[in-house]
């Protein structure tokens, strides 16, 4: 029985270093980092990830001339792209599928 919870565990452990990992690149932020951080921490890391601000070059880099920009390009900005919304949704339900799968299999191994 522990064993099946340790693998399951293995298994949501890794996919949330993935996810960090691919949400991070997404925001701008280090992408090996926060793969590991996702690794060591999990979920936590991944809700963590998530609360992140996009990271843009204004932000990065103080410009010498103040840029004024619209709230809603502010916005906008701050948001994931569609095809990045897209590839995280895959990637969520690849992992469901996953999960799914190597319970079936630990259940079966049971009997």
């Amino acid at each position: 029985m522990i064993t099946y919870l340790v693998s399951g565990g293995v298994i949501i452990w890794i996919t949330c270093g993935i996810f960090c990992g691919v949400l991070a690149k997404a925001k701008g932020y280090e992408t090996g980092q926060w793969a590991l951080l996702g690794l060591i921490f999990g979920p936590l890391a991944l809700l963590a990830m998530v609360g992140m601000p996009v990271k843009t070059i204004e932000k990065m880099v103080q410009p010498p001339v103040e840029i004024k920009t619209s709230k809603v390009e502010a916005y906008k900005s701050r948001r994931l792209n569609r095809s990045e919304r897209f590839f995280l949704i895959v990637l969520f339900i690849v992992a469901g599928i996953l999960a799914m799968a190597a319970h079936i299999i630990i259940s079966n191994l049971k009997h």
